[in-house]
């Protein structure tokens, strides 16, 4: 609720001050959010009515702006484009990898396990071995599925809204500036890295005594994934550290990120990629181990 002085008009005439009293609940948020626009709306009514009162005075209104900002953007252009893909790719690509296999991670060994299909496949000719890599790539590839499904998404996304990605005018393009070399560096990275989570995801299953029992351990995966994609999600590629690049899941977001960045140091990203050949090994280790114990192959 506005309220007015009710002789107003006449200090209005006379050059002097009048009180707009505004009535708002600050517990409000709608109310809140309504007297910012009204108090916005009030400033530029009592600039106009500075400035007519500094014209029939014959003043130059250039004495109300003694200093003027003029912005320079010093980024590069080349970059410019990528900004919002560089927070939301990264983020998006290490969530979906690190959970897009659990379906079937869950239902290849401890779905078989309740369904009572898994112990006449141990009976076939085929090792152990080869039943578990079978597994693993097939675990794999649905999690490159989930990663390729995203960026269909992304690129269908651009072409709706370009502007949203470029952060410009509506009506501007998309583009995608950054070294092939990072980039390959960086797919290398994130396909080790779905092959670890992939691998721990079907150690998990082989523990698990039944479907819903896998479901449970494995749903803890997506915070796994989400702490250091969300926690990462703002940081400039300048601010990467060497550390970032030797961390599991924090080396793969890095690299993609400072891939779409433009400030590449193949030293990090070569770092990055080695550390995780280094966790796909493990990963693999720990999966066989427990696929050959029976202990925890037959818990129950």
């Amino acid at each position: 609720m506005l309220e007015v002085d009710s002789n107003f008009s006449d200090l209005l005439q006379q050059g002097k001050t009048y009180n707009i009293t505004v009535h708002y609940d600050q517990n409000d948020t709608k109310s809140v959010g309504g007297f910012s626009i009204i108090a916005r709306a009030i400033e530029e009514y009592s600039q106009k009515q500075v400035e007519k009162r500094l014209l029939a005075m014959d003043i130059d209104l250039e004495i109300l702006r003694p200093v003027e900002i003029v912005p320079v953007n010093a980024a590069d252009e080349k970059r410019s484009g990528n900004f919002m893909i560089m927070m939301l790719l990264p983020m998006m690509a290490s969530i979906l990898i690190a959970v897009g296999g659990i379906p079937a991670a869950t239902d290849l060994v401890a779905g078989e396990k309740e369904r009572g299909t898994f112990e006449p496949l141990l009976t076939t000719q085929a090792g152990r071995m080869s039943i578990l890599l079978g597994k693993y790539f097939t675990v794999t590839m649905f999690s490159f599925v989930s990663v390729i499904a995203q960026l269909i998404g992304v690129f269908i996304g651009s072409r709706i809204s370009p502007s949203f990605f470029t952060m410009a005018d509506a009506g501007g393009d998309v583009s995608f500036s950054m070294p092939l070399g990072a980039l390959l560096l960086s797919i290398l990275t994130f396909i080790a890295l779905g092959m670890v989570f992939s691998a721990i995801q079907l150690a998990v299953s082989t523990y698990a005594r039944s479907f819903k029992e896998a479901q449970t351990y494995l749903s803890f995966l997506i915070f796994v994934a989400m702490v250091p994609s969300y926690a990462t999600m703002m940081m400039q590629p300048d601010d990467l550290q060497l550390y970032m690049f030797l961390v599991p899941l924090l080396n793969a977001i890095a690299s993609l990120k400072m891939s779409l960045g433009g400030v590449v140091n193949y030293t990090y990203l070569a770092a990055g990629l080695a550390t995780s050949l280094v966790y796909v090994v493990l990963s693999l280790m720990l999966a066989a181990w427990m696929f050959n114990r029976e202990r925890y192959l037959f818990r129950n």
